[in-house]
């Protein structure tokens, strides 16, 4: 089937807008007042008024109403009206729903399973164009979906700071229905004893009757020599199998009296036979078979009396290697699927004339199933236009059965077998179910914990993508020391999430764009990169360890606090920090880390490789034993502010003799970091900053640094501001 792009228009809006144009009368000083509640609508609103479905499949059933098939992702774009470039923001100012979704003749639980994969179709405002929408329906609620329920979208619009409602748009009818699978392996055998010919074939597996397409409703065979068609009514019983009403259609395998008058019939599936009362010829008559569902949708197949078989597919991983039964395979980099390939044969041989044909733009027809065989739920099934496709399979165990059909041809010896797609990539999110979930992106996790137990091989690599920011606190344990974990919180849209919890790993753990409410607790390697920050701190259980920062990547002034546990034997020139893939280090990129102990400071060596530990407070000259505190202009263990108070800080240098003097003017590199709650408010870069009068009375924290002959020097103190 050729790729097709359908378009619809609100043509009434535009009907009306030339109008507006092009009428004088539409001035008059009667219709002034009119006019200007026109102007106003549609200068100071937005609207929806066209939309496009871009896919490879689209077809019109009986009702004359759009139906998309379930095996892919199908997306459909909204354009607008949007004078004012308004932000829309999905669940507030734009609000998706699907009236028309009726689930009545669903059991409680495939109830419970929809209104979980609703969560998973997203409404989003395109990040560059304002009149602009996407509508993403994802493959797993298609499938849900399927056998023709209406998911036609209702979206209400508001004005992103008023409310003001701008109303309900419904731009399509649309409704989840893939036309029946085609028959498999249809031959013709000839009937000895009639003298007539018999057409062989293998109707779709119990899995997909029983699944997505229970509603097929006729089968249909014809003589494409005579223009003349036969046709029975299908009745599917729950269990996948199926019965024919007409007597020339039987269900089972042909009778051994029969002989092939081309290819050889295989048996898959489930297998039927129709008599067709044709008399034997010399011509290569052609049979048309098709299946009809009660929407409508239908598919179709031929083959001929001289049909010649065509040879099996090759099915290729991501690298070009063979897939075979049992193969075992990694998901794409950052993707939640695999991508296989199905090739078909370049070319078959007659084997009564010795020709050679060319074979190459055969279509392959698939059937996907989660589970060890096809009483497995269906994920999938459809077929291409023609030559090689690539699908992309969830992970889990997974049943393949694909093979190549070409119109007059017998179909291939179909490739069936289980692979096992690794889970290396798995996403969670806050709306996420880790009951019913499978970790994919269109049906993630709720937690990371779970997700790290569902890793297939935990010491590949791994890696989790945070979908929202994750509320909810947990505890997370890495026990295997030769782990390798990811956990990602950027996302394509530029989007930084964070998760609230506790980590404890022994093995190789990476932490990218994430803000961690919580604490991490190390006795592996820990790499930290991306706009990363641990308000907990990290703690080192083990000797010999070191965090692998990115300089680069990160602008965030605070990163994390660095803690020893007791026992550790860390001290005066250890390497703490490394730099990420060979980059430098500066000093600045190491006053992004503190240390638990205020007598310590990292300092970054000088060639860049390094951030190694340091004394603080009084020891630039060892044998001498200077100190340098900080005091602020009022005292107290929390020192109390007024509001719009101003905190000055003074420097004092102490030598091991006791002699102090205010070093205040010999201090750089001043900075003042006012935070409340662990958010930073404001920030200066002298040794005086001043309290707004805006902030509400409570408990605030302060940190402060300056630079003294090329060392920092950094204190934490709490205050009360009233």
């Amino acid at each position: 089937m050729m790729k097709k792009t359908v378009f619809g228009t609100i043509s009434a809006l535009l009907i009306l807008l030339s109008s507006v144009i092009f009428s004088c009368s539409f001035f008059s000083d009667s219709l002034n007042e009119p006019v200007k509640d026109y102007f106003k609508e549609y200068t100071e609103t937005a609207s929806v008024i066209q939309y496009e479905i871009s896919t490879k499949d689209i077809l019109t059933d009986n009702a004359r109403t759009l139906c998309v098939p379930s095996y892919n992702d199908i997306e459909i774009i909204f354009y607008m009206i949007n004078p004012q470039r308004f932000i829309f923001t999905a669940g507030n100012s734009m609000i998706l729903s699907f009236p028309n979704l009726n689930t009545d003749g669903f059991s409680e639980t495939e109830k419970e399973k929809m209104n979980i994969l609703l969560k998973s179709i997203r409404l989003t405002q395109d990040e560059t164009d304002t009149t602009i929408l996407h509508l993403t329906y994802p493959s797993e609620f298609l499938v849900a979906a399927e056998t023709g329920l209406e998911i036609s979208p209702s979206i209400q619009l508001f004005h992103p700071v008023s409310r003001a409602n701008f109303g309900t748009f419904k731009p399509l009818t649309l409704k989840s229905n893939s036309p029946p699978p085609p028959v498999y392996g249809a031959v013709v055998y000839k009937d000895a004893q009639s003298g007539t010919y018999v057409v062989c074939l293998n109707m779709p597996s119990k899995g997909l009757l029983q699944g997505i397409h229970r509603d097929i409703k006729t089968i249909t065979i014809e003589n494409g020599t005579l223009g003349r068609k036969t046709s029975s009514a299908v009745t599917v019983n729950d269990d996948g199998t199926f019965s024919f009403a007409e007597n020339s259609f039987s269900v089972g395998e042909p009778d051994s009296s029969l002989s092939a008058a081309g290819a050889e019939f295989s048996v898959y599936g489930q297998p039927a036979t129709f008599k067709t009362g044709d008399k034997f010829s010399n011509e290569n008559t052609e049979y048309i078979i098709s299946l009809t569902d009660t929407a409508g949708l239908s598919s179709s197949v031929s083959t001929s009396v001289y049909s010649i078989k065509l040879n099996e597919i090759t099915v290729k991983d991501k690298n070009g290697e063979t897939v075979s039964a049992g193969s075992e395979i990694q998901q794409d980099e950052g993707s939640s699927y695999a991508t296989l390939t199905f090739i078909p044969s370049q070319t078959a041989t007659d084997e009564h004339t010795g020709e050679t044909k060319d074979t190459s733009d055969s279509q392959i027809v698939y059937e996907i199933y989660q589970g060890t065989d096809d009483t497995g739920k269906v994920l999938y099934n459809g077929k291409n236009s023609g030559g090689k496709i690539s699908l992309k399979i969830p992970a889990g165990t997974i049943f393949l059965r694909v093979y190549a059909h070409k119109d007059l041809f017998a179909d291939s010896q179909p490739a069936e077998f289980g692979i096992n797609v690794l889970k290396t990539t798995l996403f969670v999110s806050p709306d996420g179910n880790d009951l019913e979930n499978n970790g994919s992106e269109n049906s993630p996790y709720a937690t990371i914990s779970k997700a790290i137990a569902e890793f297939s091989d935990i010491t590949v690599q791994n890696q989790i993508n945070l979908l929202g920011n994750i509320t909810q606190p947990e505890e997370i344990v890495i026990s295997e020391p030769n782990a390798n974990v990811t956990i990602n919180g950027s996302t394509l849209n530029g989007n930084n999430f964070g998760f609230t919890g506790n980590i404890s790993s022994k093995g190789n753990l990476a932490i990218k764009d994430c803000t961690v409410n919580g604490s991490v607790k190390t006795s592996g390697m820990l790499t930290v990169y991306g706009k990363t920050s641990v308000t907990g701190g990290i703690t080192f259980e083990t000797d010999g360890l070191f965090i692998i920062y990115d300089p680069a990547e990160n602008p965030l002034e605070n990163v994390a606090k660095i803690i020893f546990a007791e026992g550790t034997n860390y001290r005066k020139g250890c390497d703490i920090l490394k730099p990420k893939d060979g980059k430098t280090l500066t000093q600045a990129d190491c006053n992004r880390f503190t240390l638990a102990s205020d007598r310590y400071v990292i300092k970054v060596r000088d060639d860049g490789s390094a951030g190694y530990i340091t004394m603080s407070g009084g020891s630039l000259y060892p044998e001498i034993e200077k100190d340098i505190t900080f005091t602020l202009n009022k005292q107290g263990e929390v020192p109390e502010y007024s509001r719009g108070e101003t905190i000055s800080v003074s420097a004092i240098f102490t030598n091991g003799e006791g002699n102090s003097v205010d070093c205040t003017g010999d201090m750089t590199d001043w900075k003042i970091v006012i935070l409340c709650n662990d958010i930073q408010v404001k920030t200066s870069s002298s040794n005086i900053i001043k309290m707004d009068t805006a902030w509400p009375s409570g408990f605030y924290q302060l940190y402060i640094s300056a630079k003294y002959d090329d060392i920092v020097y950094s204190v934490d103190w709490s205050l009360y501001y009233y």
